[in-house]
This record gives C-alpha cells, sequence and structure tokens, in this order.
C-alpha cells in the first residue's frame, strides 16, 4: 500500500494515499523553486554573460511565447502543452544543471525560457521513442527552426555533447528533488 499523506481540507486533517499526480506537482513546483533560486543568486550577484539564449523580446508578437512569458508561466505553458511527466522533469533539470556547471554561461532571466524548452526538446527527442519534429517544437513556442536548430547547437557544445545520464547519476539526482520536495 502506498504511503499515506496529511492533507489539510477545511480545517480537517485527512489521510488519503499519495498519488502520482501529487508528486507531480510538487515536483514541478520544486523545480520552479530551485530554478527560480539560482535566477534570484545570479541576479542579485549580477553574474550574467550573453549569450545565444538571451531573450529576443524585440519580436512582439503573440506566437512567440518564448520572449513574452515570464519564466513561470511558460513553464506552466511548456508543462501542460508538452504533457512532461516526473522522469522527464528530472532528466531535463540534470541536463539544465550540465548547462549552469559551465562556468562561462550564467543563467539568468533573460535566458532561462530558451535554455528550459532547449533542455526540454533535447531531453525529450532523446530519451522518449515518440517526439515531435524540429518544426513543431518551433512552432509550439513561436520559433524559427533555424533559432531552434542554434540553440540545440549551442546547448550541446555548451554540455560537451555529453547528452548521457548514468542510471546510477538519474537516481542520486531524483533522490535530492525528492529530498527537497520534503
Amino acid at each position: 500500500m502506498p504511503p499515506k499523506k496529511q492533507i489539510l481540507m477545511e480545517s480537517e486533517t485527512i489521510e488519503k494515499p499519495f498519488v502520482v499526480c501529487e508528486r507531480r506537482i510538487t515536483l514541478k513546483h520544486t523545480c520552479l523553486y530551485i530554478l527560480e533560486a539560482i535566477l534570484e543568486f545570479n541576479y542579485h550577484n549580477r553574474k550574467e554573460t550573453p549569450s545565444l539564449f538571451d531573450n529576443k523580446s524585440n519580436i512582439n508578437t503573440e506566437q512567440n511565447k518564448i520572449d513574452n512569458y515570464d519564466f513561470q508561466d511558460f513553464f506552466q505553458f511548456c508543462f501542460k502543452k508538452l504533457k512532461l511527466d516526473d522522469n522527464l522533469l528530472i532528466l531535463i533539470m540534470m541536463n539544465i544543471d550540465k548547462v549552469i556547471s559551465n562556468e562561462s554561461f550564467a543563467l539568468s532571466y533573460n535566458n532561462i525560457n530558451r535554455l528550459f524548452y532547449t533542455c526540454l526538446c533535447i531531453t525529450k527527442k532523446y530519451y522518449e521513442d515518440n517526439s515531435y519534429n524540429n518544426r513543431t517544437y518551433a512552432n509550439l513556442v513561436g520559433l524559427s527552426c533555424d533559432d531552434l536548430l542554434d540553440m540545440e547547437m549551442e546547448y550541446m557544445s555548451l554540455i560537451n555533447f555529453h547528452l548521457f545520464i548514468k542510471d546510477d547519476d538519474y537516481v542520486k539526482y531524483q533522490r535530492k528533488m525528492l529530498n527537497c520536495m520534503n
């Protein structure tokens, strides 16, 4: 039987089995919290470097969702449209970590949407059997295929083309994420 979780509803504590959809929401919020904490830290320490991932907000069309949304809204948009599950979200976070650990790159409010989306696209293409093509991914957020391809090449260059994640590294990272949720 799955572990019980205490949920507070209308001033009463009710025991309810811990279900996957509650965990996904919690993991989603944990990922948002972690990324926003990094963004705030870098912002207050003025750590920012120009990159290909920088916001191109001079393109103000309704289709340009990638640059016109703040990060929380863009994250929610991606989560809803691309049906991200917990495993994929952890892999995306691991891939973002690879870029952040590169000293020539600093995560900022100016590049988070494009970096997150690039990691999302590459991770889905690498780890899922059925994935969209670049035209579909690009059109979903109002990018050109060339822009998405350029961002993918920049991302792969930043991680030295090491996309593979070992099972034991995944398990360790998953444990860290689950510890953050508690």
